[in-house]
């Protein structure tokens, strides 16, 4: 029993750091409304500036009120050019150019600072202490009174202050406090700030622990299901939260570890999100994104509305760039030209536009996509290896249903709940698929690498392990998924998702069977992501780990959509486009202006910061992507040189 209390409490004490970082996430959620994604970054940025200042001889407390006063900055500049220009936008809009401000703050970070381990020394000895019979951790101790001395100090801040007041108004509705004359800019900066303080204080602690490093930005993942058990506007909420995650995930790995084979610890607390949301009130979710990329007829009833599909003529020039694609491509293209360009480039514009039919065409924001990948491509690796005479069509679909079956599961939840609370979903899809991949070594047939492997590929006695075999085969498959893709978009199906998109609730009042139809975007959504995890683990990299599809992954892909067009086909194409070719073009253009001499992790940091620029440049500027921008453009050309 003493075993027992003395891992409970050393999980209470753990807890206390999750808590410190779920804070920032409340404090900036209860006053803007926005679940800022980049608290993460902002943890880094802040630890990193105050090792680098330290590590330069500037003392402790005058480094430590530097990166205060960086913070602060920082917020200031935050607000006036990412939230001030978005004022008024859907709370998901405003998470992704969080999630874009995130990749500036971490390539600034590591640009800027390095990416090497920096060790922290706050003079903290992390020695035992006994309570009687229970052994702590004398830094866990220390960590958890620092969290109840910042809560205490936010408690005076927001209860006894006029910068409290202001908040607590705003955070109970927007408008009645702009019309009795608060400055929700000044709070919205203040909040920010304050946030970075947090995040600051949370940072020299884990560095301090595990050492200030690029994976220090992802503890703040271990926040979300403190946030979904305490609330996004609770900071008592944050708390609690921490110490219930925190005590289980100790528990849990103390008692059920060693039953698999341990290594629970970084699975499992990702998956209490999901089981958690069949009973979260629908009124604590978020709204979701609209778009207006395609227009839609909502019919007064079903059984009126169109089902069949008016023929249409193929247009001259796309039927060019099929003809290209399929004849002139295979016969001039060179082997670097398919393998690191194009059948790439086709993986992701598949990917993206199964990501799209949930997202941009649904409303059902997901961030989890790589993991539906990975269980295509683990799906697919199994039917080949264990049932051969399925050969590869076959196989390939199996990965896909299976996929969708799994798909279909993580979207039962989608019923209840929307906006932030699915998003935290699909994330713990994402963990928790890419944790059981490399768990359980069945998936990679006991392999010691922990990898799948490539099997001979052939279709009809036809070799495909060429370059042009592995391209052609990536190609039909596209061309046939985009095709029916396609035609569902403009169906009944599709009219009903643009619906449900648009409005959910008036999709409901006219007879739509919302849950059902949410249900199947995330079926068919994870269908289209396991056929291209399939193609991406064979087809381009050859040999794939569950680490191939990491949450990274998840990232590109939606970045796929959000600069090429949510809610459009064609822009997935454009979208991955652009995300194929800009690291290549970084690339070349930084070995001829250096003469080779640029880093390549620089160039890398670099890239991180042009797409965090361009999705919040989207976001602002034109939120349906670099379709519109071209379809804009085509119009003007049309009508030149007149100016309408």
């Amino acid at each position: 029993m003493g075993f027992f209390f003395e891992t409970l409490l050393g999980g209470l004490l753990a807890g206390t750091m999750y808590s410190l970082v779920a804070i920032g996430f409340v404090l900036i959620y209860k006053a803007s409304g926005v679940f800022n994604f980049a608290q993460g970054a902002m943890l880094l940025f802040a630890a990193l500036t105050f090792v680098s200042l330290h590590d330069q001889g500037v003392p402790f407390v005058l480094a430590l009120l530097a990166t205060v006063l960086v913070m602060i900055a920082g917020a200031w500049l935050i607000e006036r050019l990412v939230l001030r220009p978005l004022v008024n936008r859907s709370q998901i809009t405003l998470f992704m150019a969080t999630l874009g401000l995130s990749f500036i703050i971490e390539g600034l970070a590591q640009g800027l600072m390095g990416s090497q381990v920096r060790a922290l020394d706050l003079g903290i000895d992390d020695v035992p202490l006994f309570l009687g019979p229970l052994m702590l951790s004398q830094f866990d101790l220390i960590a958890a009174a620092t969290a109840v001395v910042l809560v205490t100090m936010l408690a005076l801040l927001f209860n006894k202050t006029r910068i409290g007041v202001s908040l607590r108004a705003v955070a109970d509705d927007t408008t009645a406090a702009l019309s009795i004359g608060i400055n929700l800019n000044r709070i919205w900066q203040i909040v920010w700030a304050v946030a970075g303080i947090v995040g600051l204080v949370a940072g020299l602690l884990w560095g301090a622990r595990q050492g200030v490093q690029f994976s220090l930005s992802l503890v703040v993942l271990k926040a979300l299901p403190v946030l979904i058990i305490g609330g996004f506007t609770s900071i008592g909420g944050a708390i609690v939260g921490g110490l219930i995650v925190g005590a289980a995930e100790n528990l849990a790995e103390v008692y059920i570890g060693p039953l698999i084979g341990g290594g629970i610890t970084p699975g499992s607390p990702m998956c209490w999100p999901w089981p958690s949301f069949i009973s979260v009130p629908p009124a604590c979710s978020a709204s979701a994104p609209s778009s207006e990329s395609e227009s839609m007829s909502i019919p007064l009833t079903q059984a009126t509305a169109p089902v069949l599909l008016i023929p249409r003529r193929l247009p001259w020039g796309l039927g060019g760039l099929l003809l290209l694609a399929l004849v002139g491509v295979p016969l001039v293209g060179n082997d670097y030209w398919l393998n690191a360009i194009l059948i790439p480039f086709l993986v992701l514009s598949l990917a993206g536009l199964g990501l799209n039919l949930l997202t941009g065409y649904t409303g059902q924001t997901s961030v989890g996509a790589a993991g539906f990948m990975a269980v295509g491509a683990f799906a697919t690796y199994g039917f080949l290896l264990r049932l051969p005479e399925l050969g590869l069509p076959l196989a390939l679909l199996g990965g896909g249903l299976i996929s969708a079956a799994v798909g279909w599961l993580f979207g039962l939840p989608s019923s209840r709940i929307k906006g932030f609370y699915l998003m935290v979903t699909t994330l713990a899809a994402q963990f928790f698929l890419e944790w059981l991949f490399v768990k359980f070594p069945w998936f990679y047939n006991y392999g010691s690498s922990g990898t799948i492997s490539a099997p001979s590929l052939s279709l009809f006695g036809h070799d495909l392990n060429t370059p042009v075999g592995r391209y052609l085969l990536t190609l039909a498959c596209v061309l046939l998924l985009t095709w029916v893709a396609l035609n569902l978009v403009r169906s009944q199906v599709g009219r009903n998702w643009m619906a449900i998109r648009d409005m959910d609730t008036a999709a409901a009042v006219i007879g739509i069977p919302v849950a059902r139809y949410k249900r199947l975007a995330f079926a068919v959504s994870s269908f289209y992501l396991g056929i291209a995890g399939a193609l991406w683990a064979f087809a381009y990299l050859g040999t794939a780990s569950a680490s191939s599809f990491d949450i990274n992954r998840s990232f590109q892909i939606l970045f796929i959509i959000i600069i090429g067009g949510m809610g459009s086909v064609a822009g997935n194409f454009v979208g991955a486009a652009f995300i194929s070719l800009l690291p290549i073009l970084l690339s070349h253009a930084g070995q001829a202006l250096s003469g080779g001499a640029v880093d390549a992790g620089q160039l890398q940091n670099l890239q991180k910061i042009i797409f965090g620029v361009l999705i919040i440049l989207f976001l602002i500027k034109e939120p349906e992507g670099l379709i519109r921008l071209l379809g804009n453009l085509r119009q003007r050309l049309g009508h030149w040189p007149l100016r309408f």
